[in-house]
């Protein structure tokens, strides 16, 4: 739309000339691709291998600090598989 709105950036009508705002557009359109494609960067680093299994750790670690604050009846184990 910005690129249509370039190539007429005036436009007649009857009290006088509407501007037309293409420059601004294409502009904007430019910043919103590039925030968008740093998203997609730090979105794709954050599913290497690597990070899921970090994540996976850190996981099972808050699990296991849980299960020890858990009050456990006399000759009862709570077993994860």
């Amino acid at each position: 739309m910005g690129q249509v709105r370039s190539k007429f950036s005036s436009v007649p009508i009857p009290s006088g000339d509407l501007q037309l705002n293409g420059s601004d557009l294409v502009s904007r359109g430019r910043e919103d691709q590039t925030r968008l494609r740093d998203q997609l960067v730090e979105l794709l680093e954050g599913l290497t291998y690597s990070k899921i299994l970090e994540n996976q750790a850190a996981d099972a670690d808050n699990i296991q600090k849980a299960l020890q604050k858990i009050p456990m009846p006399m000759g009862k184990t709570i077993i994860i598989a």
